[in-house]
């Protein structure tokens, strides 16, 4: 019986010990949404600090640029390279930015597939658990009855006995048909059932 209790004193712990893991899985799931989140909103923020450059960049090149020598405004071939240059670099780091973010999204969504593929490997090996609880409370209360109807047997037995010796007792002289047909009486009320 101990040993029972002590299974099922187990396998509660083992079923809270689960639920503690489940648990941190969960936290760890929202503290890599909130990492997607967070880098969405910086590559947002960066697009935006490149987009305004990029429309400076437009309008600088828009204006013109007096020359000294004919007094026209035009725009150099310097000045439209180094644009240029700064646009492509600007593309070049977006894209960089770009293929980080896909990295990251692409390892926190593996994570995640991996992470409730465990919670469910965990809830099956839970199911398992609460069963095998089950089927230990049960045998537990079977053993319990088992014990409680052996001592109610252990009761008429002792009470047929006593019930025995006594009608011997109250006769003095040897069994008479009296005496037996008590007797008798006494094992069939012990077959029936004790009081």
């Amino acid at each position: 019986m101990q040993i029972a209790i002590l299974s099922e004193r187990e396998s509660e712990l083992e079923l809270s010990r689960s639920m503690s893991h489940l648990n941190e899985k969960a936290a760890e799931m929202e503290q890599a949404e909130a990492m997607i989140a967070d880098l969405r909103r910086k590559l947002d923020l960066e697009k935006m600090s490149k987009r305004a450059v990029i429309l400076k960049l437009e309008e600088e090149m828009a204006k013109r640029v007096v020359d000294k020598k004919g007094g026209k405004q035009h725009i150099t071939r310097s000045d439209l390279l180094k644009k240029d240059r700064e646009i492509i670099q600007q593309q070049q780091e977006n894209r960089r930015l770009l293929a980080r973010l896909d990295e990251v999204y692409s390892d926190r969504e593996r994570m995640m597939t991996d992470m409730t593929r465990e919670l469910e490997d965990e809830q099956r090996e839970n199911d398992a658990l609460r069963m095998e609880l089950k089927e230990l409370k049960e045998e537990l209360d079977e053993i319990r009855r088992r014990r409680d109807g052996a001592i109610d047997d252990t009761r008429c037995v002792i009470q047929l006995i006593h019930y025995c010796h006594m009608t011997a007792n109250s006769f003095a002289g040897p069994l008479t048909p009296v005496i037996v047909f008590h007797m008798q009486f006494a094992i069939c009320h012990m077959l029936v059932g004790c009081p």
